[in-house]
């Protein structure tokens, strides 16, 4: 019985300190959007207007990633007007692979 007591002393004494102090959490940043994709701007997390056009020639021939980008820029009215259903359209094309027949 003396060595279980003693055993309970030793470990509790060990794994005390863990909770006395308050965890010490970080805070967990994205790399920049430029870092992931040079069509995106650094600063704004926008897409570059000047991309526009090369992003919308990619997304006629069918790339997914481009479908979904001018989708956004179509929901944020960057370089073009804003219209919803263009959005969607171009979004729900990127959600098929490119394919719009799914």
């Amino acid at each position: 019985m003396k060595n279980a007591l003693a055993v309970l002393t030793l470990a509790f004494s060990l794994v005390a300190p863990l909770f006395a102090q308050p965890l010490q959490l970080r805070e967990l940043k994205a790399p920049p959007m430029s870092a992931i994709d040079p069509h995106i701007a650094a600063q704004t997390g926008q897409i570059a207007v000047d991309a526009l056009p090369d992003i919308r020639k990619q997304a006629e021939a069918g790339d997914a990633a481009a479908c979904f980008k001018l989708g956004l820029a179509y929901t944020a009215a960057i370089g073009v007007a804003k219209d919803d259903a263009q959005a969607l359209a171009w979004i729900g094309k990127a959600a098929t692979g490119g394919n719009a027949d799914g």
